[in-house]
């Protein structure tokens, strides 16, 4: 039997006309979609909702988002994690790599969408075989 269950996307955005955009642009293709606008509104959400993926803005200063993200895998190493953001030049940074990816902000959301989706499937596919193996 398929498991038709709609994925749970956490966007922590601090500029709330991009969280509102997120959360539109992602309902629109049929995500459940939780908003949190500080880190420790993004813990609290992470905790209650359980969300399937989470999109962080790195924030002012970069390592406030870098603080989130450790915190979120502390609770769930496997959680897919997308940092969105506008400081391209971090890219590089070898303190990005415990994101599972790296989008440079945009007003085309086009990439972020894609690669909720493909983490997303990756996870599935990951939660599939994990469980097929404990049976």
């Amino acid at each position: 039997m398929k498991n038709s269950r709609k994925r749970k996307i956490l966007i922590v955005e601090a500029e709330e006309y991009l969280r509102l955009l997120y959360k539109v642009s992602f309902k629109d293709i049929g995500y459940i979609v939780s908003l949190a606008a500080t880190s420790s509104d993004a813990i609290f959400s992470a905790k209650a909702n359980k969300p399937d993926l989470v999109i962080v803005d790195l924030g002012s200063p970069p390592d406030d988002g870098l603080k989130l993200i450790s915190a979120i895998h502390r609770t769930n190493i496997h959680l897919p994690i997308i940092i969105n953001t506008g400081y391209s030049h971090l890219k590089g940074d070898p303190r990005i790599g415990i994101a599972d990816a790296f989008i440079t902000k945009s007003s085309n959301l086009d990439e972020l969408i894609t690669k909720a989706a493909e983490l997303l499937q990756d996870n599935k596919k990951g939660m599939l075989l994990t469980s097929s193996a404990s049976t």
